[in-house]
């Protein structure tokens, strides 16, 4: 976190944006995961729920941190053009559902990320679908 800010200090290097994604998810850190998306993201759920702007990507991460989740992203590519990032990964999401049954997701996400004056990275469009892998 900034100093005093009481927001998430930006990840500037790329390469770390993913395992700082993973490690926000993991400690159920909601501020920290929707400070990455801009205010009029394009966001598709893992469900495959087309969702538009922060606060629904609030919302949507609210329930699934409620599953007190763990994820770990794979086979990380970026592909970089001035300011725009666009980045791939495959995800796994291990979690306990509401009936006490171990759930194992897999999936792939398919994200374009924009660098922002502050240095950081931060996700315009970003498809976490299931369908992203196939």
């Amino acid at each position: 976190m900034e100093k005093g800010t009481g927001k998430a200090s930006p990840v500037t290097d790329l390469d770390k944006v993913y395992d700082e994604w993973q490690a926000r998810m993991n400690r159920a850190d909601l501020e920290g995961l929707v400070d990455f998306y801009l205010e009029d993201v394009t966001y598709i759920n893992p469900d495959g729920k087309l969702l538009i702007g922060k606060a629904a990507v609030r919302t949507d991460f609210e329930s699934i941190l409620a599953l007190k989740p763990q994820i770990v992203l794979g086979d990380r590519v970026h592909h970089v053009y001035h300011d725009i990032a666009l980045t791939t990964n495959h995800w796994k999401m291990t979690f306990t559902d509401p009936d006490g049954k171990v759930q194992n997701l897999t999936g792939g996400g398919i994200e374009v990320m924009r660098k922002q004056a502050d240095g950081g990275w931060r996700y315009i469009i970003d498809d976490a679908s299931r369908s992203a892998s196939k």
